[in-house]
């Protein structure tokens, strides 16, 4: 598996972070990587919730939530997609820091096509 790790400090407290977060089906309002999105399980979101990602150019996520812990970590699996993924996890962590929240992304994952996938992941998503 491959990882890397983006943080940022966002100028909000961490209910109104984890309340946009946790909103799993308008991702697509604040990504700027997505043209739209949708949550595609029915009612709360809690573990084994589902969304729908279009990345444009006919390239879509399936996604469901396999870790929920209000006001900590959210941690999405690709369940579905046309991208060379056999396996991919991403995971957002919060932290407080007085007025301000430090959110952390680690995706985790394993390019499909053996020896080729790994050399995919050498020369474009990891230079990314």
């Amino acid at each position: 598996m491959h990882e890397f790790t983006e943080t940022t400090m966002i100028d909000a407290n961490i209910a109104d972070v984890w309340r946009v977060l946790a909103n799993i089906g308008d991702i697509a309002h604040w990504h700027p990587g997505l043209l739209d999105s949708h949550q595609t399980s029915m009612g709360t979101v809690k573990e084994g919730s589902t969304r729908y990602c279009d990345l444009g150019k006919g390239h879509y996520l399936d996604e469901k939530v396999t870790v929920f812990k209000p006001l900590r970590t959210l941690v999405f699996r690709i369940t579905k997609t046309d991208l060379p993924f056999a396996q991919a996890d991403i995971q957002f962590e919060l932290r407080t820091d007085q007025s301000k929240t430090l959110v952390t992304v680690t995706p985790r994952y394993r390019l499909k096509y053996g020896v080729f996938g790994k050399l995919l992941n050498t020369l474009f998503v990891q230079r990314s």
